[in-house]
């Protein structure tokens, strides 16, 4: 009979446990933590995070101090001062070497585009086609001047066109002047290969050009 009493308290507060929500295992041994626990471990991690800070200011400040050797003052407000000074030196020095370095290149087109204009402006004494036949190939500057003195002569022009097409050679500037039946061409070339082969193939052109007769309708008749 005891026996039995036993039994069915046994069983009955098994089927209470079953039934009953309850908590986990590890949350009956473990304490939830309090408030001030929480703010001591905040205060820690913040103290930690303080000292490494500080660490990496000390590094940086001992590396400023092995820069400046040669000061009287060591302390971190006076070589912070000094630190930011030389960068406004620095910052000031690099404008001004850009601004020196534009001005530069500034002068340097407009002294380039004044010796262009130089070395295409014809003279006075050398404008009118000349009565010699005769050609004439120069260097000025970067720049080939070639000069026919010649009988007006059809497909003058074009040739001469043709000629410097075939070399890339450009242009940059050109004169003909027709009087009484006789032209001067003047041409201002820029060779685009920077090589000998432009002017040797414009000085076989002026040459044959010279050597083309004039039909006889079309000289000048005094």
């Amino acid at each position: 009979m005891g026996m039995q009493r036993v039994r069915n308290h046994y069983y009955s507060g098994a089927q209470i446990l079953r039934s009953s929500s309850i908590t986990p295992y590890d949350y009956i041994f473990t304490k939830p933590r309090s408030k001030a626990a929480d703010k001591k471990q905040a205060a820690v991690k913040h103290s930690q995070a303080e000292k490494r800070r500080r660490m990496r200011i000390n590094t940086q400040y001992e590396a400023l101090k092995n820069l400046f050797q040669n000061k009287t003052k060591t302390d971190k407000a006076s070589l912070l001062a000094t630190t930011i000074e030389i960068v406004k030196n620095l910052r000031k020095n690099s404008i001004l070497q850009e601004a020196s370095s534009s001005s530069k290149k500034e002068m340097n087109k407009v002294t380039n585009q004044k010796k262009m204009q130089e070395a295409c402006s014809p003279r006075n004494d050398d404008v009118f086609p000349s009565w010699e036949d005769k050609w004439s190939l120069k260097h000025e500057e970067d720049l080939m001047k070639a000069t026919l003195n010649c009988e007006d002569k059809p497909g003058l022009m074009s040739t001469i066109a043709k000629a410097m097409g075939s070399v890339e050679a450009k242009v940059v500037k050109a004169e003909m002047v027709n009087v009484g039946g006789r032209t001067r061409v003047v041409l201002w070339v820029k060779d685009s290969n920077g090589d000998r082969k432009g002017e040797e193939i414009l000085k076989r052109t002026l040459s044959t050009l010279m050597q083309r007769p004039v039909p006889k309708k079309r000289r000048f008749t005094q």
